[in-house]
Parts: structure tokens; C-alpha cells; sequence
């Protein structure tokens, strides 16, 4: 039949065991009404298929576009995870707590070293200021139980029963948000 079809189309002989398609010996050169229609059906199905092949090949540019803009987007934005992670500040916290308790020890004994120390607390507070960040280390208060949690007592009959008699570890917080928990030894003298 493919041989037939094309003699047809390109007007070639076809071979004798074979019936032309223009052999209609009623019509004279008109081609047979029954290939041309089972052409014509051939053609439709071809066609639809074409169509389909068109229409999903939309979709998979239209699906690529959309892929290659959001790839084009991560790789423009900063990332999500680079966005919301909170830097770390637990190193200067620990510095601090550090100082604090240098400058009280040094206090009495040496006041010009306590006072250096003292200073460069200061800016390392302020530092952690400009962040948001608010540090709480206060004494003979007493302690938040949503800021602190207490890992020891001691005795010190000067202070209030407990109150913070040493902050072990300071708390931080920016907003309402609690950035670091902190740890305090609480007073628990009791008069005899």
C-alpha cells in the first residue's frame, strides 16, 4: 500500500502486480476514492498527534521557564537558611560573664585593673546592643524563670534568700525572643 501511496504522490509508475491509484477506468485519472480516504484518516491521526506533541512541548517549556526563573531566583536571593539562621553570640556572652567577674574579684585589690576590664566590658555590651541583643546578668535580683535556671545555691548573709548571688552564665534575649539561656547560683541563707 506505501508503494502504491507514493506513486500517487510523486506520479511514478507502479508495478504491475500492483493497482495504481489512478487506475479507475471509470473516471479516467482520478485517484481511488477508497486510498484516498483511508489517506485521509492516516493523516487526521498524524495530524492529532502532531497536536498533542505540540501542546506537551509547550508544557514542558512553559515547566523549564518556570524552573529555570525559580533556579534564577535562589541563586540571585540570599538563602532561606543564610536568612534565618541567628548569628551566634555566645562567645562574646561568654566574654562578658568573664569580665564581670574579673572586675569583681579585681574590685577591692586593684581598682585600676578592675576598671580596664570594666571599659572593655562596656563596648563589648554596646556591641551586642547594636544587634538587638540585650544581655541580663543582674545581681541580688530575683532570677527569671524563663531567662535563667538555677544550677546552685550559696550562702551570703548580706543578700535577700533567693536572689542571684552569681551569674554562672548570662542570658540573652532580642524582643521577646530568648536567644540563650542563662544559669545563676541563688541565695540560700537562712538565719538560725
Amino acid at each position: 500500500m506505501l508503494s502504491r501511496v507514493r506513486a500517487w504522490l510523486v506520479g511514478e509508475p507502479v508495478a504491475a502486480t500492483e493497482q495504481a491509484p489512478t487506475a479507475n477506468p471509470q473516471a479516467g485519472a482520478e485517484p481511488d476514492t477508497e486510498l484516498l480516504q483511508d489517506l485521509s484518516a492516516r493523516l487526521q491521526k498524524v495530524a492529532r498527534a502532531q497536536s498533542k506533541l505540540s501542546l506537551r512541548l509547550d508544557e514542558l517549556g512553559s515547566q523549564a521557564e518556570a524552573n529555570h526563573a525559580a533556579l534564577l531566583a535562589r541563586l540571585e536571593a540570599p538563602s532561606a537558611s543564610a536568612s534565618a539562621a541567628e548569628p551566634r553570640y555566645d562567645d562574646v556572652l561568654d566574654a562578658l560573664d568573664r569580665l564581670d567577674d574579673a572586675t569583681r574579684s579585681l574590685r577591692a585589690e586593684h581598682p585600676e585593673a578592675a576598671g580596664g576590664l570594666a571599659a572593655i566590658a562596656a563596648r563589648l555590651e554596646r556591641f551586642v546592643a547594636s544587634r538587638g541583643v540585650v544581655r541580663h546578668a543582674t545581681l541580688a535580683v530575683i532570677p527569671d524563670g524563663q531567662r535563667f535556671r538555677v544550677v546552685g545555691t550559696e550562702a551570703r548573709e548580706e543578700l535577700p534568700v533567693g536572689v542571684v548571688t552569681r551569674v554562672v552564665r548570662s542570658a540573652a534575649t532580642r524582643g521577646d525572643s530568648l536567644l540563650r539561656e542563662g544559669e545563676v547560683i541563688i541565695n540560700d541563707w537562712v538565719q538560725s
